[in-house]
């Protein structure tokens, strides 16, 4: 999927209309509409502004990897746990879950 259908497809999945988007990130509503249709490319700094509103990261935006919802769809019980381990576990605890998830992937 191309960095215009990325940027439209999420500002609809989050119900926004382009004006909304524009007047929260303070850029003009056709310099918004130009990234969406893919005649303009946003700078760097544009850029990081869009994946931070969205919730994204800049490699996603770019077509570059997959978001956390596409990874629900296929992992739906280890994105939850994942979540949860964020909000509950000490450092050392998130320590211990990323080797033993880094084991089962070598393995």
């Amino acid at each position: 999927m191309s960095q215009s259908n990325r940027l439209k497809e999420l500002r609809l999945k989050h119900g926004y209309y382009q004006k909304e988007v524009c007047e929260k990130l303070d850029i003009a509503q056709n310099t918004l509409s130009g990234y969406e249709n893919g005649t303009r490319k946003p700078k760097q700094e544009i850029l990081i502004k869009l994946a931070e509103f969205y919730g994204v990261t800049t490699d996603y935006l770019l077509g570059q990897e997959n978001t956390i919802d596409n990874l629900e769809e296929e992992f739906p019980e280890a994105i939850q746990l994942i979540r949860k381990a964020n909000k509950n576990l000490s450092t050392e605890g998130k320590e211990i879950l990323i080797k033993m998830m880094k084991a089962v992937i070598e393995k």
